[in-house]
């Protein structure tokens, strides 16, 4: 009958298969009870859009049975999108088929698959993608988008570093293009001066990754250049040499030149305190150091002791001052 099908042809208890015209065949070895179970068929409506063509058939089918889809399409051009009964089907590239249980609407659009550049961003903390597409055998100017606090530091294009112009890049879109994109951190850095000098440049410093910053600290009169404290979570310090400190971020961060102040004098007798007449050396020499506060010693002074003055059970007491500070 006009929109049945037949479901299945029980023979004897066993099913028996059918062609599609409907036609199936007996070995008449004896009697047969043969039931012919028929079901309303599930109409399958199918709608092709664009450069390409569903090729699943468009007729009824049992329900139950499983629907492949099956369909063509022109060259550079793709499956954009399918939708079962107004269900837009996800991924619908890697969509097989479906079990049809109701009548059923297909609805498939292809479009023309345009060339792509495909942009990944990468850096330090840095991961985006982007995608363009363009018009195939265009010429396009490309502006990557570069984040803020961040710098372009190279740029591959299908895996071969290029030169840009003002953060762009012109391809020929005969295909597609795999680009990455590199960046730098732009760190910023707030500078202050401590207690006993100043320091220069200070203020607000904005300085890209990988490069150096060269610092002079100035020390007043009676005060030394001691350093730069980095106030970040790893609380750095970096020791001036000659009023200079040259720091690498790795980090935004807050620094505060640091100076010190003379703490005591310390003698170093080189040796043996004691000394005697005859000693082959004949003469001996003590060295005076100025320790600063921030634990640097630097030597002021050196004292030559002659053996003229050695006598045995003879001491001598010296007694040194620098400033304030005494020692003896």
């Amino acid at each position: 009958a006009d929109g049945c099908g037949i479901d299945k042809i029980p023979v004897n208890g066993s099913e028996q298969y059918v062609d599609t015209s409907n036609v199936f065949r007996l070995f008449m070895d004896g009697d047969k009870d043969v039931t012919i179970n028929l079901s309303k068929l599930c109409h399958l409506s199918i709608t092709s859009i664009g450069p390409g063509k569903v090729e699943t058939p468009a007729r009824g089918y049992i329900p139950g049975t499983y629907v492949s889809f099956l369909y063509s399409i022109e060259e550079n051009c793709e499956l954009s999108s399918l939708t079962i009964n107004g269900i837009l089907i996800e991924d619908c590239a890697m969509f097989s088929g479906f079990t049809i249980e109701s009548d059923t609407v297909l609805e498939a659009v292809f479009k023309e698959v345009l060339p792509r550049v495909y942009i990944s961003y990468v850096g330090q903390g840095i991961q985006s993608n982007d995608i363009k597409e363009f018009a195939r055998n265009s010429v396009q100017t490309v502006t990557f988008d570069i984040p803020d606090n961040t710098f372009l530091t190279k740029v591959d294009v299908d895996g071969v570093e290029v030169e840009v112009t003002g953060n762009s890049y012109v391809f020929t879109m005969d295909g597609n293009h795999f680009v990455t994109v590199h960046l730098g951190r732009i760190y910023a850095l707030t500078v202050a001066t401590g207690e006993g000098g100043s320091v220069s440049p200070m203020g607000k410093i904005l300085v890209r990754e990988g490069q150096s910053v060269d610092f002079i600290l100035t020390p007043e009169s009676g005060w030394r250049a001691s350093g730069l404290e980095v106030h970040n979570e790893f609380g750095d310090f970096v020791r001036s040499i000659d009023g200079k400190v040259s720091y690498i971020p790795s980090c935004d961060a807050e620094l505060t030149a640091s100076f010190a102040q003379p703490r005591e004098l310390k003698v170093d007798y080189h040796g043996d305190r004691k000394y005697y007449v005859g000693d082959d050396f004949g003469r001996d020499r003590l060295t005076v150091y100025l320790v600063y506060t921030d634990g640097y010693e630097e030597a002021i002074t050196e004292y030559s002791v002659s053996t003229e003055i050695m006598e045995a059970g003879t001491e001598q007491l010296i007694y040194i001052t620098y400033g304030e500070l005494t020692t003896h």
